[in-house]
């Protein structure tokens, strides 16, 4: 017998009498798993109904996904509920100080083509234009960011 989702991952299992068992037959030589959230041991054939492909959840566990396409908007486990917020602006994260009346703070710039692990310990001038990915920036976020290396 099985205790975690193995045979779920693998999908086969061997039952009591040694025969291999495909994924069809997993409701049927599984009678005993854990959640896939609590780890509580799931006994009996009303846990079985809960079965999904690759992951098995207690009737306590039940959890509720809101999604746009491949974006989790929402997640409720439980009585607790996650919320990704920042996925309901519709203005991108450098316009958040001009919205808001705060001329002092500004969005900086990031050189991620130079954050490699060589680089890690890198003290010295700033890099290269290059590095900051200026060809993906617009006309005036170029025009800013030009006026700021320099």
């Amino acid at each position: 017998m099985f205790y975690g989702t193995v045979c779920f991952t693998n999908h086969v299992s061997k039952t009591q009498s040694g025969k291999t068992a495909d994924h069809q037959q997993l409701s049927v030589c599984m009678s005993r798993r854990k959640c896939g959230n609590c780890c509580k041991l799931l006994v009996g054939c009303k846990q079985q109904q809960e079965y999904r492909c690759g992951y098995v959840t207690c009737p306590l566990c039940h959890h509720y996904q809101l999604r746009n396409g491949a974006k989790l908007l929402q997640v409720t486990f439980d009585r607790i509920t996650f919320i990704d917020s920042l996925s309901f602006f519709q203005m991108p994260l450098s316009a958040f100080p001009k919205t808001f009346g705060l001329t002092k703070l500004k969005k900086g710039y990031f050189p991620h083509l130079f954050n490699t692990l060589s680089n890690q310990s890198y003290i010295g001038r700033i890099p290269d234009t290059s590095y900051f990915m200026p060809d993906i920036m617009s006309v005036s976020a170029r025009r800013d960011f030009e006026a700021w290396h320099t």
